[in-house]
């Protein structure tokens, strides 16, 4: 029996895995591209010294308030945004890169399927975001099936353990 997808229900098709999946961060990637480095003109005359820097890195930056009206979409309370926006702002400057706003996205999609926030966001997710893993199936099927594979390699060698006691 195969289970569909429910839009009214959608935390019954989650699994949580504890990191990003390929198919997140894709759907993530895409926001960001079509939000990236807008407004950076408008930080403060203090920060006139980080616009050249900016400009001078290869990464992209958000901005802040970019960023809260993207988070603000997913209509959390206010203060479970400041808490992503705090865990993920690593330079505390107004703005934030690519890895970071990705992981605030999987934040906010853990908190609306009815997870908490951690205290620490997970080294596992921090690396899911920077490295790609090759060549490894770690599709939710593909851990079900091989969790069946080996129970039914278990039961097979239990049966064969009771034939020869």
């Amino acid at each position: 029996k195969s289970k569909k997808f429910d839009e009214n229900k959608p935390w019954k098709s989650h699994v949580d895995l504890g990191y990003i999946t390929s198919e997140e961060k894709k759907r993530y990637e895409g926001i960001w591209v079509s939000n990236k480095n807008r407004f950076l003109e408008m930080l403060p005359q203090q920060n006139h010294h980080l616009k050249k820097i900016y400009k001078e890195e290869e990464e992209d930056f958000m901005v802040n308030f970019v960023v809260y009206e993207i988070y603000n979409r997913s209509n959390l309370p206010p203060r479970i945004l400041c808490q992503i926006y705090y865990m993920i702002d690593l330079k505390h400057d107004g703005t934030i890169t690519k890895n970071s706003f990705i992981v605030g996205m999987w934040l906010i999609d853990q908190c609306l399927y009815g997870k908490k926030l951690p205290a620490v966001i997970p080294d596992l997710v921090w690396d899911s975001v920077e490295k790609m893993v090759i060549g490894v199936d770690v599709s939710h099927k593909s851990i079900q099936k091989n969790k069946k594979r080996n129970a039914r390699r278990e039961i097979k060698e239990l049966k064969r353990h009771e034939k020869i006691v």
